[in-house]
């Protein structure tokens, strides 16, 4: 299903995004988080993610919904339009990561912020995980 709709992008112009796209718009629109990527880390998609997915977590635990709201907007952006691997990165060491077994009030309350497309990810993987346990 997911080569399939990475064909339908590309057969309807829409150029797909990679890891160099996501460090240019994080750098670009949240220079903050860019500067979390450890040096060490640079170039390896799901760490990156990481720093990402780390940035997010605090802002929710501080209650930030707005930053929380602004990091989910610029994913579901990235996912939207996202090569495999970026988004096997965004749904494993994003999603997955911040969300997967998390029980806390502060994580219902974001998860309803998440876009669409994204707690329809989210879903796929909870549905996976709880087949295989």
């Amino acid at each position: 299903a997911r080569q399939a709709l990475h064909a339908r992008r590309i057969n309807r112009g829409v150029s797909t995004m990679g890891r160099d796209e996501f460090i240019r718009h994080v750098t670009l629109h949240m220079p903050e988080v860019a500067a979390r990527i450890d040096e060490d880390d640079f170039g390896m998609l799901h760490l990156e993610m990481g720093a990402m997915k780390l940035a997010t977590r605090e802002a929710l635990l501080r209650f930030d919904f707005h930053t929380v709201r602004r990091h989910f907007a610029l994913i579901a952006y990235l996912f939207a339009h996202a090569d495999p691997a970026l988004q096997d990165a965004i749904r494993i060491s994003y999603l997955e990561g911040l969300f997967l077994d998390e029980t806390a009030s502060e994580y219902d309350r974001a998860r309803a912020f998440l876009p669409e497309l994204l707690e329809e990810a989210l879903r796929h993987s909870e549905r996976y995980f709880s087949l295989m346990r």
